[in-house]
This record gives structure tokens, C-alpha cells and sequence, in this order.
């Protein structure tokens, strides 16, 4: 089977993040780029839980911020 990958491209997120204090205050916009590639455990997909759902994967960068 050949190697697939979800792209989630452009997600923006404001945080109050940095080194500064004034960054902590202030906050930023951190804009994130994400490529996962991965080997389908079928060679049809034929439902989403043969393959990545892109919304966990949304949730798990979101609890990052």
C-alpha cells in the first residue's frame, strides 16, 4: 500500500506565549503547518476510520497552544 498524508495548512492560533513578559501579556498569532503521512491499514478506504481523522488531529495541536 502506498503512503498517504492529511495536511492541515494555515491554522492559526492566538496564545499568550514567549520569552518575554510582553509576549506572555500581549499575546501572538503562531500559524502552524502540519503533514502527517501514513500507511492505510486497507488498500480501499472505504470509511473514515480507515484513515486519519484531521479533526483529532486539530485538537491535539490546539492543546498544545
Amino acid at each position: 500500500m502506498s503512503l498517504m498524508r492529511i495536511e492541515l495548512n494555515d491554522i492559526r492560533f492566538f496564545c499568550f506565549h514567549g520569552i518575554y513578559e510582553t509576549e506572555k501579556k500581549l499575546g501572538n498569532t503562531y500559524i502552524v503547518q502540519l503533514h502527517v503521512d501514513f500507511t492505510p491499514t486497507k488498500p480501499v478506504i472505504k470509511s473514515l476510520s480507515n484513515t486519519v481523522d484531521y479533526v483529532s488531529l486539530y485538537e491535539l495541536i490546539k492543546k498544545r497552544q
